[in-house]
């Protein structure tokens, strides 16, 4: 029977041997691709957060050089739970709201309590300060987390935060928090493990199939040898 015979056992032992190689490659495929993704995704975050406090703080300065030039006094410009400061920045987060640059990433800014003193349009509020994480920043560490969401339909939404402080003169000022929410990497995951999950089988078949050709052509000149040594017999020897 063929499922007995040398031919199919080594076309079995091929077919295992290149299944399981091509399952760690795939594995090793799908991590790393995973790893790249929220890599990429991390150091956008924190490349957009840099830039907020930049930006806003670019904002605060001509203001306050305007303030100065009309006689106000250096002192009073701290940032630290500063009205004025909070107005500049609910005026920046507003008007930035629809810069492209800023396309799907939430934007929120805290005082040095926790309270939230502006939000893009977007967020609505839909990621929060944790207890853990003001905890940490307020040391001045800055955080990545991931947060699910349920929205008022009853949806999860799943978000990669970065969460930084901004010191001024050694001291924590506000807290800049940014978000992007991980559905588009969860969906290239998802489409990668489905191509690798439908390429690894078809392919230990097709090979198999043709390595079980292979193996007939590489027995079949043993096959011949044996038929031809089985049809020797002592008349045909003493001929």
């Amino acid at each position: 029977m063929f499922v007995r015979s040398i031919r199919f056992r080594i076309t079995l032992w091929y077919m295992l041997i290149l299944g399981l190689t091509l399952s760690i490659f795939s594995i090793s495929v799908y991590h790393n691709f995973s790893n790249n993704l929220n890599e990429n995704n991390d150091d956008l975050l924190q490349s957009k957060a840099e830039g907020i406090q930049k930006s806003i703080d670019t904002y605060w300065e001509a203001e306050k050089l305007d303030a100065i030039s009309e006689g106000a006094r250096t002192s009073v410009f701290s940032k630290i739970n500063n009205i004025n400061f909070m107005k500049i920045t609910q005026h920046w987060v507003e008007e930035k709201s629809g810069d492209p640059k800023l396309m799907n990433i939430l934007v929120q800014i805290y005082n040095i309590n926790g309270k939230l003193i502006a939000s893009s349009k977007s967020a609505l509020n839909i990621v929060s300060l944790p207890s853990k994480v003001f905890n940490s920043v307020s040391k001045g560490e800055s955080r990545f987390d991931n947060f699910n969401i349920k929205t008022a339909e009853g949806k999860i939404l799943s978000f990669r935060v970065f969460t930084m402080p901004v010191t001024e003169n050694g001291r924590i000022a506000y807290i800049v928090q940014v978000a992007s929410p991980l559905a588009q990497i969860y969906s290239a995951l998802d489409s990668l493990k489905v191509t690798l999950l439908l390429f690894l089988p078809l392919t230990v078949f097709i090979t198999g199939v043709a390595g079980a050709f292979l193996v007939k052509l590489t027995l079949d000149p043993v096959n011949s040898m044996i038929k031809t040594i089985r049809q020797i017999t002592a008349e045909n020897l003493k001929l």
